[in-house]
């Protein structure tokens, strides 16, 4: 009986203290600041990066864009290919960064999802040209949202160029090598800006002078 007792006063809906989970993270700075540590990693290094093997670097390989083997397909899994595990992390962030009570905090790791979240569909229309845009986390039952056809370029990156905005808005200003700041984020709409104005003019395309504006 005593058992019983002591079974039926046990609290069976605790949360997990070895997951994350939405009910339990992102409420302080040092939550946020793990979370989006790994977006670090998405950054390319054309020093080191094959993708951008050309005549002025020197490396022991050719590389697959001289090589002329690269190929352009949703065969690419990585995060900056056709892949998307990265963007997941990143919406999923957007989505429960309201846990956070302090809002300067809250604003600064907001802005340093929207600066990666933008950096990874720069490097997507960059390869791919129209992609699928989503801002939210998708389930697996989302069919529609799942094999929805791709975006226009210019639609998504005229949303890349509105999130930069918001990243600018909330990065902090200071001068920091190491770390995203608004002068990252203002270095990078300029680049997407300047990208996207010149493919534009050179293709007879609509739209060019909005950019390079």
């Amino acid at each position: 009986m005593t058992a019983l007792v002591a079974f039926a006063s046990c609290d069976l809906t605790l949360l997990p203290e070895d997951k994350v989970t939405p009910d339990t993270y992102f409420k302080t700075a040092i939550d946020n600041e793990r979370w989006t540590n790994r977006y670090y990693s998405l950054l390319v290094n054309p020093e080191t990066s094959c993708r951008y093997s050309a005549d002025d670097l020197v490396k022991t390989s050719m590389g697959s864009i001289i090589e002329g083997t690269r190929l352009a397909s949703d065969g690419m899994s990585g995060n900056l290919e056709w892949g998307w595990s990265a963007l997941r992390k990143i919406n999923y962030q957007l989505e429960n960064s309201n846990k956070c009570d302090d809002e300067g905090i809250r604003a600064k790791y907001d802005g340093l999802a929207y600066f990666f979240r933008a950096y990874i569909y720069f490097q997507k229309v960059m390869r791919f040209g129209d992609v699928p845009w989503y801002d939210k986390v998708l389930a697996s039952t989302d069919d529609a949202e799942l094999t929805k056809p791709r975006d226009d370029r210019g639609y998504v990156m005229d949303i890349v160029l509105a999130d930069l905005d918001l990243a600018i808005a909330s990065l902090p200003s200071t001068k920091d090598v190491t770390r995203v700041t608004k002068w990252t984020a203002l270095a990078l709409k300029a680049r997407v800006a300047l990208f996207e104005g010149t493919w534009r003019k050179y293709r007879g395309m609509e739209g060019a002078e909005k950019y390079l504006t």
